[in-house]
């Protein structure tokens, strides 16, 4: 996670997210789309601006996220009705 991103920024809850979808974090991942509805459609603040919906399979691009969750099937429900986009 970036260490420099302010806590409960934007940034700051979608790292936590993005780490939550990659962990199978399904508590972690409810209890931050509950605290913020736009980050669902947020993207990266990386170069690669990705959504958390990349994160559910490895998503290609970060190596420390090269991990496909155990549980994806649910965590991409969870996103999906959140209002997450199909990829």
């Amino acid at each position: 996670m970036n260490t420099t991103a302010v806590k409960n920024s934007g940034t700051s809850l979608f790292e936590l997210a993005a780490d939550a979808v990659v962990n199978d974090d399904i508590v972690a991942l409810k209890n931050l789309l509950s605290t913020d509805d736009e980050l669902i459609r947020a993207g990266s603040w990386r170069e690669h601006s990705t959504m958390l919906s990349h994160n559910v399979s490895a998503n290609g691009v970060e190596a420390f996220r090269q991990e496909t969750p155990n549980d994806g099937i649910e965590v991409a429900k969870i996103l999906l009705s959140r209002g997450g986009r199909r990829m």
